[in-house]
């Protein structure tokens, strides 16, 4: 098989000089031709972000986790798929106290069942140090993964492994190693009793977040609350909501106070459903609550964080024919600061918030996805606002993602194209390329036209050219 190796394209980088205040803002797009969803984001040490998620245009099957890192300005770094050939997804994105990262999510490739709680464990590059899958033959899905102060981390999620119709909450509690320490599910109810968000507090329990289904008439759901000791076993819950509509509870994280902050939304205080605001004291009890229902469609926040000031951000989406990303800031005591709502530059489309937080330089980044911009069916949609969440200058061209320093599949015969060897536009010469091993030795000096590398033995090599290296795997 012959295989041509294309011209590695220069890019010429423009650096432009702004104060070391100014805060940096973009809104970038990342994907293929399929569907790439975003799911939560992290701020990194390096002034860059690490964005979870799932894609159907790169890896091996269906839909396959998927992680992007950027740098400050959005720009890929590098992405990474994980997943068999079916479909595979990564919801949240933690990081770990050694630089790496955590990820959560759900699986229908390994595990014990059709699906199964899905956790890996990543270095800071992305490279897989180990997975493991949670669950029973019925089901389980996962949302939700961090690290705890034993070294350990601490997974949520749902099971089919209760009475049906029902789906009940699915809590795992893990060594350093992925190992399992205890597990913790809601048995035997006939409700629907799902948990989104896991976090540990400052007595060295937990608390998680979801919404308590009841199978009524109507059916409705309430946000529900769950304090835990270190072992998993419950010491109080505390709900909130109406008597016919459904309100769900999203992410949950401990004040200063010790008391709690929770992030969802409520049908119950209007017609439509609306972002729902709730903050407790360290028991539980209710301090406030703040429902929105500002949008004629509704809205859903599914995610708030604590910001400097003492307030909280709030990422989600207003619901409706023409969703848009939504971004709230509120004071400490819930009012409204400001409200900031996003869409890609074709316009009105289905684009959703899933996780906001504030950024190193004072500003904020929200992931989520938009099919009103980029590259395929639905994007990852990555924004970064300034502190009042103002973004200056929107994306107007798509940024496609392609796999982090994809390579050449070459076989008997490496093409070698005459331009590698010339400069664009005129005769001179430069220098030829060269084949260099993994760990940079000279193999081989490349001529125009075929080179024969049967000889070689199968492995990863790299084309050097004068200004770039392009990266060949031969096989025989």
């Amino acid at each position: 098989m012959r295989t041509a190796l294309g011209l590695t394209s220069l890019c010429l980088f423009v650096v432009l000089c702004t104060p070391l205040q100014a805060q940096i803002t973009f809104q970038r797009t990342y994907g293929g031709a399929d569907t790439d969803l975003g799911g939560w984001v992290q701020p990194t040490a390096d002034s860059g972000y690490i964005m979870s998620g799932y894609t159907a245009s790169f890896g091996a099957g269906g839909y396959d986790g998927w992680l992007v890192k950027t740098d400050a300005r959005g720009d890929t770094v590098w992405t990474k798929t994980y997943g068999g050939t079916n479909r595979d997804e990564l919801w949240t994105v933690g990081k770990t106290t050694d630089g790496g990262f955590i990820l959560a999510g759900t699986t229908y490739s390994f595990g014990a069942g059709d699906a199964d709680v899905w956790l890996i464990r990543v270095d800071a590059h992305g490279e897989t140090l180990w997975t493991r899958t949670y669950g029973s033959p019925d089901g389980e899905w996962g949302y939700f993964a961090t690290q705890t102060s034993d070294g350990g981390y601490i997974v949520t999620g749902t099971t089919t492994d209760v009475v049906q119709p029902s789906r009940g909450y699915y809590l795992v509690k893990t060594d350093s190693a992925g190992d399992t320490l205890w597990t913790r599910t809601s048995g035997s109810s006939s409700n629907g009793e799902y948990i989104y968000m896991a976090a540990e507090t400052f007595d060295g329990g937990f608390v998680f977040i979801g919404y308590w289904q009841v199978w009524t008439p109507n059916g409705h759901g309430d946000v529900h609350l769950v304090k835990t000791d270190m072992n998993g076993d419950t010491l109080w819950t505390r709900s909130w909501g109406g008597a016919s509509e459904t309100d769900v509870g999203y992410t949950v994280v401990q004040c200063a106070d010790s008391g709690f902050f929770i992030t969802g939304m409520s049908g119950s205080f209007s017609p439509y459903h609306g972002i729902y605001l709730i903050r407790t004291d360290e028991h539980g009890d209710t301090l406030w609550t703040r429902p929105f229902p500002q949008s004629m469609f509704g809205e859903q926040g599914r995610s708030g964080m604590p910001t400097d000031d003492g307030g909280y951000i709030i990422a989600g989406s207003d619901e409706g024919p023409a969703q848009t990303l939504v971004l709230l800031k509120v004071d400490a005591s819930g009012n409204p600061l400001w409200k900031r709502n996003y869409e890609g530059s074709t316009g009105p489309g289905q684009d959703a918030g899933i996780h906001a937080r504030q950024s190193l330089d004072g500003g904020y980044i929200v992931s989520g996805y938009t099919n009103s911009a980029g590259a395929g069916r639905h994007d990852a949609w990555l924004i970064k606002t300034d502190s009042e969440g103002n973004v200056a200058v929107a994306e107007r061209e798509p940024a496609v993602v392609r796999e982090a320093n994809p390579a050449t599949l070459v076989r008997g015969v490496l093409m070698v194209p005459r331009d590698m060897t010339e400069l664009p536009g005129n005769s001179d010469r430069v220098p030829r390329p060269t084949l260099l091993d993994a760990i940079g030795r000279k193999v081989l000096d490349l001529q125009p036209g075929a080179s024969d590398i049967r000889a070689l033995a199968p492995g990863v090599y790299f084309v050097r050219q004068p200004a770039a290296a392009t990266k060949i795997v031969i096989q025989h």
